[in-house]
C-alpha cells in the first residue's frame, strides 16, 4: 500500500517544499470541505502541489485499517490517504491529521494513522482544531440536534459532517445524524 504511492506520487515535479506557503494554504484547504467530495480533494492536491507536498490517494486495502500515512522522500513530504470508512468527514479529518505530521513532526519519521502514540494523538489534536477551533468546540451538540449541527458548520464554513463528526467523538454517540455524511469512493478519484 505504501508503495503504491510512492510509485504515483511524481515527487520528480514538484516545487520545493514550502512551510509558509503550505501554512498559508490551509484556510482554503479547509473551504473546501463543503464542496462536493470527489473535486474538493483533487482541488487540494492541487494546492498541496503547489506547495511541494504530494497527495496521494490510494485505495484501502481489506484488513489493513490505515485511513492515511506520511512520510518524506526526496525532500518532499508525501501524504497518503485510504478513504477507508469511505465518509466525507474522515477524509478530510484523515487529510489535516497528516498535514499536521508534516508541519509538527521529524521529517525522517513513518506515521500511520492509528498508531497509538503521541503523534498520533498530537496530530489527531491538530486537525480537529483546525476544522473546529478551540473557542467553538463549546458549540458542539451534546445530544442529537442536527440543526446545530448545521448552524455551527454554516458558522465555521465546514462540511456539516465535520461537525457532526466532532460532536459523535465527544458524547461518544455514533448512532446519529449518517445523513449528513458524503460518501467518498476513493477509487474513483483516482481512476
Amino acid at each position: 500500500w505504501l508503495h503504491v504511492a510512492e510509485r504515483t506520487a511524481a515527487l520528480d515535479s514538484l516545487p520545493d517544499y514550502s512551510r509558509s506557503t503550505m501554512e498559508a494554504a490551509l484556510p482554503e484547504l479547509r473551504s473546501l470541505t463543503i464542496g462536493e467530495p470527489s473535486e474538493a480533494i483533487r482541488e487540494a492536491q492541487r494546492h498541496l502541489r503547489d506547495c511541494g507536498v504530494a497527495l496521494t490517494l490510494v485505495p484501502a486495502v481489506r484488513g489493513l485499517g490505515i485511513h492515511g500515512a506520511t512520510r518524506w522522500l526526496h525532500g518532499h513530504p508525501l501524504i497518503q490517504l485510504s478513504g477507508l470508512w469511505k465518509s466525507d468527514d474522515q477524509l478530510w479529518l484523515t487529510l489535516f491529521h497528516e498535514i499536521a505530521h508534516v508541519l509538527l513532526h521529524d521529517p525522517k519519521g513513518l506515521y500511520l494513522t492509528d498508531a497509538g502514540n503521541a503523534a498520533e494523538e498530537e496530530a489527531d489534536e491538530y486537525a480537529m482544531r483546525l476544522l473546529v477551533p478551540k473557542e467553538h468546540e463549546a458549540k458542539l451538540p451534546v445530544v442529537r440536534n442536527l440543526a446545530e449541527v448545521q448552524r455551527l458548520a454554516e458558522e465555521l464554513k465546514v462540511a456539516p459532517s465535520i461537525v457532526l463528526g466532532q460532536a459523535q467523538r465527544r458524547t461518544g454517540d455514533y448512532a446519529w445524524g449518517h445523513k449528513l455524511k458524503r460518501k467518498v469512493d476513493i477509487s474513483a478519484i483516482v481512476a
